[in-house]
């Protein structure tokens, strides 16, 4: 049963074409890694209030993104289809 876990996990981790960034400065960023490059734009943004030092995915919602920051606490975000910077 090990293998088929690792083998699930393994090919989200190749479907997912969003990656999510954190920074010090107070913002949660996500971005199309098929796009990244010198001059990509995020697809969202998100000020957290205070420096996010950890990010992580809801491992069934591929929308929901949790956040553990150093002012505020614990936060969840929520991406939409049609997300847009906020």
């Amino acid at each position: 049963r090990k293998v088929k876990t690792k083998t699930k996990k393994r090919e989200q981790r190749e479907q997912r074409k969003t990656y999510s960034f954190c920074s010090y400065d107070d913002h949660v960023r996500v971005f199309d890694i098929r796009t990244i490059g010198p001059r990509s734009q995020p697809l969202a943004t998100a000020s957290m209030g205070g420096g996010v030092f950890r990010v992580k995915w809801h491992p069934r919602d591929p929308n929901r993104l949790a956040t553990a920051n150093m002012h505020n606490g614990f936060a969840t975000l929520r991406m939409s289809q049609q997300e847009t910077k906020t």
